[in-house]
């Protein structure tokens, strides 16, 4: 197979391209799970990816920028990952982030009732865990980005410029309905006095049938309703 012209973008690249946008900010303090995350997630799936080397730099991070999702391990020097999480959701400097994804890494076993109270995920540093933390990242940030758009749509409901459309758009639909009512009256008045009528009924007399100028009268009455 012919490979595509390099203006041409396959789906791939621009999922790459897209996930560019997704900031993920991360904290281990092993080179080996440093370097994994940062050829899955950033090498791999296109995010931008930062790593820092303890939940102490992690949290300074996030006082002075935006991210999409933290992931941290529990094992690291200083304060360990669940501690992280806890003044994630309790820090007054962070109290705009109460929805911020967060998962939390570890080699062995953790409180998971912790991880599920502050409305985290734990994900364990298994034999799969390059399968897993791909599988875990596009979850979080798919349900993330599915709450975004229910909470848009639901700011777009509250909001008195949804309920004008919507008024608006009410309005037109009982326009049409009206419009389509008097139409098909016309066609009803026009298969009547049609001269199909006369072969059903021959015994009708001229007199007994709508003269030419009702039928014009009401397709002029038709355009001057309708014509704006």
């Amino acid at each position: 197979m012919s490979e595509l012209p390099p203006n041409i973008q396959t789906p791939d690249s621009l999922r790459k391209i897209e996930n560019l946008k997704i900031k993920i900010l991360i904290a281990d303090d092993e080179k080996y799970f440093q370097d994994l995350y940062l050829e899955i997630l950033s090498g791999m799936m296109g995010y931008t990816v930062e790593v820092v080397k303890s939940g102490e730099a992690l949290l300074e991070k996030l006082a002075n920028n935006s991210y999409n999702l933290v992931i941290t391990d529990n094992n690291m020097g200083g304060i360990s990952g669940l501690e992280v999480l806890k003044q994630i959701r309790a820090n007054e400097k962070l109290k705009n982030l109460p929805k911020l994804p967060v998962i939390v890494c570890s080699l062995g076993e953790i409180k998971r009732s912790v991880v599920e109270e502050n409305n985290a995920v734990f994900l364990l540093k298994s034999a799969t865990f390059l399968d897993d933390i791909q599988k875990t990242v596009e979850t979080v940030l798919a349900t993330e980005r599915d709450q975004k758009i229910r909470d848009k749509i639901l700011a777009l409901y509250k909001s008195s410029s949804f309920e004008k459309v919507h008024a608006d758009i009410v309005k037109r639909a009982k326009y049409l309905e009206g419009k389509y009512d008097d139409i098909r009256n016309y066609a009803v008045f026009h298969a009547f006095v049609g001269s199909s009528i006369r072969g059903v009924h021959p015994d009708l007399v001229e007199n007994d049938l709508p003269g030419k100028d009702s039928i014009e009268k009401f397709v002029e009455d038709l355009y001057i309703k309708y014509k704006k």
